[in-house]
């Protein structure tokens, strides 16, 4: 099933991310880390679209939800959070150095 798919959320997210149609992105964004709070890469993504999109208030209060939702998955995060050394690093350290492995085209 896809109706509660968190990757599908976040691939329709970032299509309207780069379409530039920035509040529908934010709200599929939203879904994306609802739908599945493990998924680290869609906080990630979601990252990385509020820093080209919001406040430092929005991006430090999505960093305070990684915190408490302390993702384990996704092919991004686990490269970051397995890598040596990285295994003590908390949620929104790993969440920065992920965001700013994304490339965006």
């Amino acid at each position: 099933k896809c109706s509660e798919d968190a990757h599908v959320f976040l691939a329709v997210a970032k299509g309207f991310w780069s379409d530039r149609r920035t509040e529908k992105a934010r709200n599929w964004f939203e879904r994306a880390v609802n739908a599945n709070p493990d998924l680290g890469d869609a906080w990630a993504y979601f990252f990385k679209f509020l820093k080209q999109t919001s406040t430092p208030e929005k991006q430090k209060e999505l960093e305070k939800r990684v915190e408490e939702a302390s993702p384990r998955y996704g092919d991004l995060w686990l490269e970051v959070s397995k890598k040596l050394g990285n295994e003590r690093m908390k949620s929104a350290q790993i969440l920065e150095i992920v965001a700013a492995s994304i490339v965006i085209n």
